[in-house]
């Protein structure tokens, strides 16, 4: 079982990665970037708290999965 929630997004353009890793860290977020994956990384449980509470997802699923490990966003 994992103790930790990890957040990442992945994509093959690396002008969207880049912009995204950008706008995360104006935003006042540290996210980690792996050129070779193409993935940016939020890995501080603190940050990605706050991610879901003032970002927040239109993706039910990760929504469910992020508040069952959690146990609720709040």
């Amino acid at each position: 079982m994992y103790e930790h929630v990890g957040w990442t997004i992945s994509s093959n353009a690396d002008i969207l990665i880049k912009d995204i890793t950008d706008v995360l860290k104006k935003l006042g977020f540290s996210p980690s970037y792996t050129k070779k994956q193409h993935s940016v990384y939020l890995r501080k449980q603190a940050e990605i708290k706050r991610y879901f509470l003032e970002i927040g997802t239109h993706n039910s699923k990760h929504e469910k999965r992020y508040n069952k490990f959690i146990g609720g966003v709040a």
